[in-house]
């Protein structure tokens, strides 16, 4: 397997894919391979748009924490006041 997590991602949806395109191809024929797989898309569009968003938010706040960081002190002593509140 690739360490990549966008990469894995890839491959998980397309298994997905695959797996539901086979179960309605054997319940229902090749309608139901057709109709599975249509019912998967959403959420193979949306799952990497979702991770993308992530992994820009790290980037994002890494830089943030590199550039001002007493900043970044300030934030870990107020979430660790709210966690022991």
């Amino acid at each position: 397997m690739h360490s990549c997590g966008a990469v894995q991602g890839l491959c998980d949806t397309a298994t997905n894919i695959y797996s539901v395109a086979v179960q309605e191809h054997e319940h229902k024929g090749v309608t139901g391979a057709v109709g599975g797989v249509l019912r998967q898309i959403p959420s193979a569009v949306i799952e990497p748009v979702i991770i993308a968003t992530e992994a820009t938010s790290n980037v994002l706040g890494g830089m943030r924490n590199q550039l001002l960081p007493d900043r970044k002190l300030e934030d870990d002593q107020k979430w660790k006041q709210t966690e022991s509140d």
